[in-house]
């Protein structure tokens, strides 16, 4: 039963008590009055209980709606997976139409003009050529023994980036090749003891003037000798660079003193991906 308020059941005793203390006529308007009132109080109630009973339905209808949202949970996670794949597809043909379009492009281009043939003399005294390198990614740097500072931190440098090459068992090996821009005074001997004290990968070359000469042309060396002081020493100024070569002998990219290791590394990498995918 629906609570009366405080005010209604006032009302209710004063009417009542009216109706005991007034004559019958009167009475019995009261009994009317009260009858009305009783209506009304009944209407007032079922409003409240409908009232109570739609919120009750609301209540419900928001717990079944809050059940369903694991499916729609499922629902986004599908979606982000298929969307997921779509745009790793997408990816994947752009890539492709991109090595497509550079395969076109190196094709229409060709190589550069650097590089080209060499025949020079190693540590034994053996004659080397570059074809003896084919099938070999080559980082080659043009120096001399007895270059004071910038040969050393070069070929320092070179080196590094050559053993965390070769550490990449998913890349090919890198072969560092020194050729000296001082034939008078690097002998295959000087050259071996030179290159040694650096790593044992490195191959060192010389050969006579001519023949150097001819390497430098090749690759665009620049190389002049200075004037000797009193002992007869001399300082020979040159090209700072090492030049990369693919397996096919063909130059790559070349590489100023200003490129530092981790520089080296990642774009040597990226020429060696490459040239795989090219090559596919």
């Amino acid at each position: 039963m629906f609570p009366m308020s405080r005010h209604l059941i006032l009302r209710s005793m004063c009417r009542l008590k009216r109706v005991v203390n007034t004559p019958t006529v009167l009475r019995q308007q009261t009994c009317i009055h009260n009858k009305a009132f009783r209506t009304e109080f009944q209407a007032r109630h079922r409003i409240i209980q409908n009232f109570l009973r739609d919120q009750k339905r609301f209540k419900s209808d928001k717990t079944d709606h809050g059940d369903k949202t694991p499916i729609s949970w499922r629902i986004s996670i599908v979606c982000a997976i298929l969307g997921g794949l779509y745009a790793l597809h997408l990816y994947n043909t752009m890539k492709n139409q991109d090595l497509k379009e550079a395969r076109e492009k190196r094709k229409k281009l060709g190589t550069a003009a650097i590089g080209g043939t060499y025949e020079l003399i190693d540590f034994d005294g053996k004659t080397r050529t570059d074809k003896d390198f084919l099938g070999q990614w080559i980082l080659l740097y043009f120096g001399f023994t007895h270059c004071p500072d910038i040969c050393p931190d070069e070929i320092e440098k070179l080196v590094k980036v050559v053993d965390k090459i070769d550490a990449d068992k998913e890349l090919p090996n890198l072969q560092p090749v020194f050729i000296t821009v001082d034939p008078l005074r690097d002998t295959p001997k000087a050259m071996k003891q030179y290159c040694e004290e650096f790593s044992p990968k490195i191959i060192g070359l010389t050969g006579s003037k001519e023949k150097i000469d001819e390497a430098c042309k090749n690759f665009r060396v620049y190389y002049s000798k200075g004037p000797e002081d009193e002992d007869g020493d001399y300082i020979v100024d040159h090209t700072i660079i090492a030049y990369l070569l693919n397996p096919k002998g063909e130059f790559v990219e070349y590489f100023g003193k200003n490129k530092t290791y981790d520089t080296l590394v990642y774009e040597i990498k990226e020429y060696m991906k490459k040239y795989a995918v090219f090559e596919d």
